[in-house]
């Protein structure tokens, strides 16, 4: 039984990182970054020509960044969370 409530706080400890992997890497990073460059981009009249390209070469490499900065911490995330929901799964050996 034991062995069964550490396999517990080892599924909690892991749910609790994914959770603040996700916070931190995906959503600190959307509300601080993505949603101000989104936004003032939209903000933009239409540019043409060289402003056009300026414009876009200001938004696109910094979005791209921190796009993938998120994408891997949400990946990150989501595996932590279903290594926690494996490792909580497990029925003790007693109770089979």
């Amino acid at each position: 039984m034991t062995a069964w409530r550490a396999e517990e706080r080892r599924g909690a400890l892991l749910f609790s990182s994914a959770g603040l992997l996700y916070v931190l890497g995906a959503m600190v990073p959307t509300v601080a970054i993505a949603v101000p460059l989104n936004e003032a981009l939209a903000a933009l009249e239409t540019p043409l020509g060289t402003a056009a390209r300026e414009a876009w070469q200001a938004y696109s490499s910094p979005w791209q960044f921190w796009n993938a900065v998120r994408a891997i911490a949400a990946g990150g995330a989501l595996l932590l969370a279903g290594c926690s929901v494996m490792r909580m799964g497990r029925a003790p050996r007693a109770m089979l």
